[in-house]
């Protein structure tokens, strides 16, 4: 045994995080942790390390455990990719030879060949694996271990991610059929009642005859009655109770909840033709000599769905910075581009948004024509549904509810084409759900850039441009993941 947790509970800023956590970590063992952003996955792993304290419980480590640690954010080495400042932080955990190898995010920021050679690396570890991530991927194919950080809890899974969500599916259709059962005979005992109350309703005559004639049996009928009604509220109450508690075992598995965005199709049915033309275009920063994207011959028409790939550092970004206008990029050769006002953006930072507007005002601002009751009905397609959420200031949101609200701006704002840069990163897995299932039924013009070959086949992108050595290449449509039934 390398750790064994004692009924470990963590706080962050006086918040429970989760409590009466007890398990242990054996030599050998593949642990995912996952759960919502925020919810103490980070926090778990800073206890393990000895960066915070629990505020309950006790966590022993074995006293010949060489721990290797490799954090979610480096702020050194500003000049160096994300992916590249993994592999340096990756390449010296790994240089002390650890029993136990813990991870927090490690697919975050990678292109697709350091994430797929990273996966392989982990398949084949000697050791022990503790990796915080919201890679389903990686999850599956690496660990077979899920810690679930929930509810102020932890779940342990011995299996993979697809069955961990299978469990809990049939979980849940159990205590669902139970909490209907109660109800069934919540109505019968109901339904018992009223006929009591009924019966002794007709024979009331019958018993104020009964008293006029100095006879008692009413009296007992009453106490009678009194008693049934007494027996009655009490197994209702008993039901009830039961019922409450199931809903809050359904609760606690915490599944993810379906969203169901309206667009206006017609808006964007009036958009025809080409969106941008580009024919040997040429790209590069103005205070530099070197380019950075040559030869670039590509068409976007109305409608279409395209992946820009490429490994880090070869111009992604740099060219949705030209589509979009900005004074610092120089571009040569024939660049056909609609304005940057018909263009919605949005990436990992949610840019578009305004930290000092309530989620209410951020729609009502694109919006100030529709009543309170068009905003809530908007708002509620994006799961933003109770007052707390609804005039929560932006500020306040999580990584999660800042990217439903950023892409319920977008579905008003109907741009004619809309970029994605890299927005999965950082993002937890009900999150990622969420915005999948948005784009999914999105009926504009996409232009994405992801690493997360997952998210692409779920957004059902029909085209695959990738950039080698510093050009557009476009590949053949079987190689776009539009099912997703291969993942």
């Amino acid at each position: 045994m390398h750790i064994q947790f004692n009924n470990l509970g963590l706080s962050n800023n006086s918040k429970a995080l989760f409590n009466n956590f007890t398990t242990q970590v054996n030599e050998g063992d593949r642990i995912a942790i996952i759960g919502r952003n925020g919810s103490g996955k980070t926090s778990l792993l800073n206890s393990i390390i000895g960066k915070l304290s629990p505020s309950e419980g006790s966590i022993d480590i074995s006293n010949d455990v060489v721990i290797g640690y490799v954090s979610q954010l480096d702020t050194h080495n500003v000049k160096l990719s994300g992916g590249q400042r993994f592999n340096k932080r990756l390449s010296q955990a790994l240089s002390k030879y650890p029993d136990i190898l813990i991870l927090d995010e490690p697919t975050n920021n990678l292109d697709e060949d350091n994430r797929k050679s990273l996966i392989n690396m982990l398949k084949y570890f000697y050791g022990t694996l503790i990796i915080v991530t919201h890679d389903i991927e990686l999850i599956d194919k690496v660990t077979h271990i899920i810690w679930d950080v929930a509810s102020e809890k932890i779940a342990v899974f011995n299996g993979r991610y697809s069955d961990y969500q299978q469990e809990k599916r049939y979980k849940s259709h159990r205590i669902t059929s139970e909490i209907n059962q109660l109800e069934k005979e919540k109505k019968l005992v109901h339904q018992k009642r009223m006929k009591e109350q009924k019966r002794a309703s007709n024979s009331k005559a019958k018993g104020q005859k009964q008293i006029d004639n100095r006879k008692w049996p009413t009296v007992v009928s009453k106490a009678a009655m009194n008693r049934s009604n007494t027996t009655a509220n009490q197994k209702k109450a008993v039901i009830t109770q039961s019922q409450t508690a199931l809903r809050d075992k359904l609760k606690n598995l915490h599944f993810i909840e379906d969203i169901h965005p309206h667009f206006d199709i017609n808006q964007y049915d009036q958009v025809k033709g080409y969106i941008l033309s580009i024919s040997e275009g040429y790209l590069k920063y103005k205070d530099e000599q070197a380019s950075i994207l040559e030869n670039i011959n590509f068409r976007i028409m109305s409608g279409d769905r395209v992946v820009l790939k490429g490994k880090n550092g070869t111009g992604k970004s740099s060219f949705i910075k030209a589509l979009l206008g900005e004074n610092n990029i120089d571009i040569q050769g024939s660049w056909r581009l609609i304005g940057a006002n018909d263009i919605g953006y949005l990436d990992q930072h949610y840019e578009n948004l305004n930290d000092k507007l309530s989620v209410f005002d951020s729609v009502k601002e694109i919006k100030p024509e529709w009543s309170v009751q068009e905003v809530r009905h908007k708002l509620n397609e994006f799961l933003f549904k109770n007052n707390e959420e609804v005039f929560k200031t932006v500020n306040h949101l999580s990584g999660g509810e800042k990217a439903r609200l950023s892409l319920c701006i977008i579905s008003m704002l109907n741009p004619k084409l809309l970029i994605l840069d890299e927005v999965t990163n950082n993002l937890d897995i009900e999150t990622k759900e969420h915005v999948s299932s948005i784009l999914a039924s999105y009926p504009g013009t996409l232009l994405i850039i992801s690493h997360d070959e997952m998210f692409i086949s779920k957004v059902r992108c029909q085209r695959l441009i990738e950039i080698q050595n510093k050009q557009f290449i476009e590949l053949n449509n079987k190689d776009v993941y539009i099912s997703g039934d291969e993942f």
